[in-house]
């Protein structure tokens, strides 16, 4: 990205991280360019089978926390919806997670 390190105060990213070549290159950049404290919200599809632009399941919220680790700060909201479920307008089950970017003082 051409974004200047801690420059971003909020990421949004619904249905984008599962297509990531490189996940973990992404999640870096994505925290390279956030301040500290800044607010993240990531939706993500899960238990679904991988193919074609669908590179990666992450399965459950505690394997997505795992994904933003050591960069997880306050929790803020987060939920697992089935694809049955009112809230999720997709035909697969989701996780839903914001919370705040938490860098060291000297960058990420």
């Amino acid at each position: 990205m051409t974004f200047e390190d801690n420059n971003v105060d909020v990421i949004f990213r619904c249905h984008s991280l599962e297509h990531a070549r490189d996940y973990k290159k992404t999640v870096k950049e994505f925290t390279r360019v956030a301040k500290n404290d800044s607010i993240f919200l990531i939706e993500v599809p899960v238990n679904y089978e991988t193919k074609g632009a669908d590179l990666w399941d992450f399965k459950s919220l505690q394997d997505l926390k795992k994904v933003f680790q050591p960069y997880i700060g306050k929790i803020l909201f987060e939920e697992s919806l089935g694809k049955d479920a009112k809230n999720n307008f997709g035909t697969t089950d989701i996780i839903r997670l914001i919370f705040r970017i938490k860098k060291r003082i000297n960058g990420f």
